[in-house]
């Protein structure tokens, strides 16, 4: 690095630049709700698989059937906030339909699903 003139010799060099972190924070929440959706989904298939069937969408699979990560994100901010709302209707949607299962009114007690509430 010193010979292509990014590193002085005895500089002093920052990497803990405000914008990155800011950045990075983002990221990690949208995984985090993301991971915390999955987790829900994947509680309820354990617990009542036949009652996956009626509570997920079908899109939901393709969107949560693998972890949620960074390099799985959409690369560009408006394409992120978009994925974003997307999830948070998918929650809502989740736990309105758990909600709504008065047939297993304890899927409401799963772990996962009092975190992801």
């Amino acid at each position: 690095m010193q010979t292509q003139g990014l590193l002085k010799q005895r500089g002093r060099h920052h990497t803990d630049s405000t914008p990155i972190f800011a950045a990075v924070r983002v990221l990690n929440r949208w995984e985090r709700v993301g991971e915390t959706l999955r987790a829900a989904l994947n509680a309820v298939a354990v617990v009542a698989p036949e009652g996956r069937q009626r509570l997920a969408a079908p899109e939901w699979y393709e969107r949560y059937g693998h972890r949620v990560e960074h390099s799985h994100l959409p690369k560009t901010d408006a394409a992120r906030q978009d994925l974003a709302e997307v999830m948070g209707k998918d929650g809502q949607r989740l736990l309105t339909a758990i909600d709504a299962a008065t047939d297993q009114p304890w899927l409401s007690q799963v772990p996962a699903v009092v975190l992801l509430r």
